[in-house]
């Protein structure tokens, strides 16, 4: 089953793909700038499982202290007619996650809907997964395409020269299975 290659129990130190709980916040106002320069913001959030997007290398560095991360949202908040097109990976910016276990229903990462969080707001031992290599592949290749708009059908690896087409690993669901 899909799932079963997509994801796996996370590892003792934290890396890209880890899905994590975290607050994502969306300003919603910006107040009067201070003598320093900084700006008083006004932001709105929840907590929510959120994908964590740096490179490992960047995530084990101590000059490293903040994040990207984008939100996991359930399928189902999504309107009904486009939940076809996400489990189908068709909307660019949408990554499909399929279920796993009792952690994640069918869902959704908003690559699209990206936040900078502090490292301090990272419990690794509250991490609820990780996506495996087929899960990274896909999150690799729906990037690329949402931010190219291009459709990769084969890459070689710059690590191992391997020829792969990342477009294998995208997870699909037919809309109709449970």
């Amino acid at each position: 089953p899909l799932p079963d290659l997509f994801y796996r129990d996370p590892t003792p130190n934290l890396s890209q793909g880890d899905i994590i709980v975290t607050p994502h916040l969306h300003i919603t106002e910006a107040g009067a700038v201070g003598e320093d320069g900084s700006i008083t913001l006004v932001t709105r959030g929840r907590a929510a499982p959120a994908l964590i997007l740096n490179f490992d290398c960047e995530i084990d560095k101590p000059w490293s202290q903040r994040f990207v991360v984008c939100p996991i949202v359930p399928l189902e908040e999504l309107p009904s007619n486009q939940r076809a097109n996400a489990k189908h990976n068709r909307t660019a910016h949408l990554l499909f996650m399929p279920r796993h276990k009792a952690i994640l229903v069918d869902s959704v990462a908003v690559l699209n809907q990206q936040t900078t969080i502090d490292r301090m707001l990272i419990d690794p031992s509250m991490r609820l997964a990780t996506l495996d290599v087929q899960g990274r592949l896909a999150l690799y290749a729906q990037f690329v395409r949402w931010l190219s708009r291009w459709e990769l059908t084969e890459l070689t690896c710059p690590r191992c020269g391997a020829d792969f087409d990342p477009t294998t690993a995208l997870p699909i669901r037919q809309p109709d299975e449970p």
